[in-house]
């Protein structure tokens, strides 16, 4: 008798059956060039592949002509363009938190003097879907579209401590797959706690110096955090707005996108701290 596919069968659906080879080339293509910074020429991106150059060639003209790559000069490059985030952007729900978010986003930006990012998680990554750079004369900027790894970002943090239980152990669980992540992700795990019992993440230093990464979630009706509302504050020698004064503004502005989605969240007690370690200074 045939064997009737169902919606739990992960055999039926990953049986090779159901390949579609140009397709997963142009998938290939699209995830290596997302994680090529300066770009990659053809012969380039076919020797990562380990495929020849013919079996790319016809597959990088049509993500070409549809806009998902583009070549940059000099050299003739190929780059990831921004379409993808673009198509992201008009899902109805993403649409929606967009709306209610961004201007929210230019105002707690204006006001706390810094830059501000929305971020979304990605499978063991986050993905930035909206930013507003800091109306300083100098400023922390962070790429639209941009991927980091959740184990090394406040963003990743809180979207992963207040996610659904089986999501976030699922998101951890491959993120430190690796065999020798133990200790890693031993550590992830306690500051995840951490963060989750806080309520925030604020971690001075870890990326650059003297950039202190301000975090909260903003969740909806389900109280999950669909995205995460970040400052990478930097430091200056005689800030515009203390470090705690911009924490509250991201806070409350956190809480007002929250509202909106049907969500919400008691503010935490300020000052700030770190959630593993001292006060932080305001």
């Amino acid at each position: 008798m045939a064997k009737v596919a169902t919606g739990n069968d992960e055999d039926a659906d990953a049986s090779p059956r159901y390949a579609a080879p140009a397709l997963e080339k142009g998938l290939d293509i699209i995830e290596l060039l997302a994680r090529a910074e300066n770009g990659m020429n053809q012969t380039q991106i076919a020797q990562s592949l380990g495929r020849s150059v013919a079996e790319v060639y016809r597959v990088m003209m049509s993500l070409e002509r549809r806009g998902y790559i583009a070549r940059r000069a000099p050299g003739d490059a190929f780059v990831l363009t921004a379409r993808l985030a673009g198509l992201a952007a008009e899902q109805p729900p993403t649409a929606r938190l967009l709306a209610v978010a961004e201007p929210v986003m230019r105002r707690v930006a204006n006001d706390a003097w810094q830059a501000i990012h929305l971020a979304i998680l990605d499978g063991t990554e986050i993905f930035i879907l909206a930013k507003v750079d800091s109306p300083a004369p100098i400023g922390l900027h962070v790429r639209l579209g941009s991927r980091h790894p959740i184990g090394s970002t406040a963003s990743g943090r809180i979207l992963v401590a207040f996610s659904a239980p089986q999501i976030a152990q699922w998101t951890i669980q491959r993120a430190f797959a690796a065999p020798n992540s133990g200790l890693a992700r031993s550590r992830f795990e306690r500051r995840v706690a951490a963060v989750r019992e806080r309520g925030y993440e604020l971690v001075a230093d870890e990326t650059l110096q003297g950039v202190t990464s301000l975090s909260f979630p903003l969740r909806d009706a389900g109280q999950g955090a669909v995205a995460a509302l970040t400052i990478p504050f930097l430091a200056a020698r005689q800030p515009r707005v203390p470090v705690q004064e911009a924490a509250w503004l991201l806070c409350e502005g956190a809480r007002e996108i929250s509202a909106s989605l049907g969500g919400g969240f008691a503010a935490p007690s300020f000052p700030l701290t770190d959630p593993m370690s001292g006060p932080q200074d305001s």
